[in-house]
Parts: C-alpha cells; structure tokens; sequence
C-alpha cells in the first residue's frame, strides 16, 4: 500500500494534466484523484478506478498490483506491477 500510494502520489506530481478514468495514463500523464494507472493491461497502461476490484480477488485496484489475475498485494522491486504478475519480481526492468 505504502510503495502503491507513493507511485499515486509521484505521479500526480508531475507536470501535466491528469487523465480520468478509461484514458491512458503514464508518467508525464497521471491518473485524475480517485483513479490509479493500470500498468498491468495487456492493451498498456490506463486510468481505473481505485476502490474497485478488476479482477475479483478482494484487493482493491488501488491496493492491488495485479489488476488482471488473482493476487497482487506484494511488489518487491518497486515497478509498479505485483510479484504475481511480473515476470521479474525481484528487479525492476532495463530503461
């Protein structure tokens, strides 16, 4: 939750406007309040709501680091997609 809502927080630091729910969302793009950035679409990354739950396993999206499978409340490297879902859970990928 901490690393989840430091992401939110970062991002919505940034310069430009935010983006509302359903629209794609990034860095230098962030997700309006009460949406997070969905980094585990297979279509890339878009604005969901937070208190919702995507894909049904009791975490909510803005709790959940795997929108789209069961699981997702844990990020080791700090990438913003949850050791269950990430192919490399232990380092963040290359730039």
């Amino acid at each position: 939750m901490v690393v989840r809502l430091a992401l939110v927080l970062a991002l919505a630091a940034c310069d430009g406007a935010s983006v509302s729910t359903g629209g794609t969302c990034s860095v230098t793009a962030p997700c309006a309040s009460g949406s997070i950035c969905d980094l585990t679409d297979p279509a890339g990354p878009v604005c969901i709501s937070a208190t919702g739950d995507l894909d049904g396993d009791g975490i909510p999206n803005g709790k959940d680091f795997c929108e789209h499978e069961a699981g997702g409340a844990h990020d080791e490297d700090n990438d913003g997609i949850g050791d269950d879902c990430d192919p490399c859970p232990i380092a963040k990928p290359p730039a």
